[in-house]
């Protein structure tokens, strides 16, 4: 026979053997969906927003919402968020995905995967909490520094606060000819008082302000799914496969048929 009429033979030997080609797709088609059904995970998300505002000052823009979504699928985020939460190194990595939700790059969504809702959630919250120590770490310095001021002047304001009770408790026990230098001595002392006082809040407020900075949502929205079941790739590669293997066992029967028939 010519070689143009080999495809023909061979489908020809297939025809004839169609009933092994059809049981061996539906072998492969059961399996497939035996091995599906078998494969079925169930998983679930946590998702949190992270609005990031722009810092005024020389800080300004240093903490984007852009560096969220490099900084909450970096190995050292996940590594400490792992830490945390007492799991295994290695254990978050593929499972973090962010993306920026808002058109002026304000706001990044930050989801995580985990095998039930709970897991999820608290897995999230670890790994947004730590993403926010990532992008505040330059500041830390500096909100150092207004924790060691806020700490000297409300020290500073208790003192004083001291010498005022003594310089009006001295003037109350002298003439009141006497009584004017203590008078100016207590209110000199009230200014100081009130400086730190005042130095107390504006270092406050400055510390919040980084802080408010980057707000993270509070609870975090989960979702469930299912991962695997009578999924519609499996289940064709499973026919392909099948079909495939009913050829090639057909085409084996029909060269033991015809060489037993040469003999």
């Amino acid at each position: 026979m010519t070689e143009a009429g080999e495809p023909i033979r061979l489908i020809a030997a297939v025809r004839r053997q169609w009933v092994i080609v059809l049981v061996a797709a539906l072998i492969g088609l059961v399996a497939a969906g035996v091995l599906a059904r078998s494969e079925t995970v169930d998983r679930s998300k946590a998702t949190q927003q992270v609005t990031v505002t722009t810092l005024p000052g020389g800080i300004a823009g240093l903490t984007k919402a852009e560096v969220f979504v490099t900084a909450a699928t970096s190995p050292t985020v996940l590594r400490a968020a792992e830490r945390e939460l007492d799991l295994p190194r290695g254990a978050l990595t593929g499972t973090v995905s962010t993306r920026l939700v808002t058109a002026d790059k304000a706001n990044v969504s930050i989801t995580v995967t985990a095998p039930t809702t709970a897991e999820a959630a608290r897995r999230v919250t670890a790994v947004s909490g730590q993403a926010v120590q990532y992008v505040l770490a330059p500041y830390q310095e500096y909100l150092d520094i207004l924790a060691s001021g806020i700490e000297s002047n409300q020290q500073r304001a208790k003192d004083l606060e001291k010498d005022i009770a003594r310089l009006e408790a001295a003037a109350a026990s002298l003439p009141l000819a006497q009584r004017g230098e203590y008078y100016m001595a207590a209110v000199e002392a009230k200014k100081e008082r009130n400086e730190a006082l005042q130095n107390v809040l504006d270092a406050r407020q400055d510390s919040e302000a980084i802080a408010a900075s980057v707000y993270v949502e509070p609870v975090p929205r989960t979702s469930s799914s299912s991962l695997g079941g009578f999924q519609i790739a499996t289940m064709l590669q499973g026919l392909l496969l099948g079909i495939i293997a009913g050829v090639i066992i057909a085409l084996a029967r029909e060269w033991l048929r015809r060489r037993r028939t040469a003999g």
